[in-house]
């Protein structure tokens, strides 16, 4: 994988890049679903089965990526929200449990606001196919560009409420 790099760098610098990759990826990703979830770190020991166990669960439940986080966000502090969702029922579910179990362990981060305008939504704001097929048609028939100008609002109020300072 690395031989395309060798021309531009040097390949004891690239190999000290890949050695210690796997830590890194590990961390970050922990890191990343953490923030994503607003929740506060407890250990690495900790951490890592929170990964494992979100990754299971989306794997299980195609629930959608997205609506994990949205669902999740803030740990605790959504549970009723998260429970009146339209994914609520899965909340319930046995592969649900752990992760569940994980989640109520950490606490959230400061700076959490569940009254942001993207939390006061039922679903979270998307960039599937879907979506952007549903935002295209009003454009492309009616040259209506509200449905878009509304998901560009949608995204600015998801983009202020998950980007809060790491803790």
């Amino acid at each position: 994988m690395t031989e395309c790099l060798i021309p531009v760098a040097n390949v004891d610098d690239l190999q000290k890049i890949f050695d210690d990759f796997p830590d890194r990826y590990g961390k970050e990703m922990n890191g990343g679903i953490r923030k994503r979830l607003v929740l506060s770190s407890l250990s690495k020991a900790d951490d890592s089965p929170l990964v494992a166990w979100t990754w299971r669960f989306l794997e299980r439940s195609a629930i959608g990526f997205e609506f994990l986080f949205f669902d999740g966000y803030g740990g605790t502090q959504s549970r009723h929200r998260a429970a009146n969702s339209p994914h609520g029922r899965l909340g319930e579910s046995a592969d649900f449990v752990p992760l569940h179990r994980r989640i109520e362990s950490h606490s959230p981060r400061p700076g959490l606001d569940l009254a942001s305008p993207c939390f006061c939504r039922v679903v979270p704001g998307t960039m599937l196919v879907e979506t952007m097929e549903r935002i295209w048609q009003p454009i492309a028939t009616r040259d209506d560009w509200s449905t878009l100008h509304d998901m560009l609002g949608a995204m600015g109020d998801m983009k202020a409420a998950l980007f809060l300072p790491l803790a």
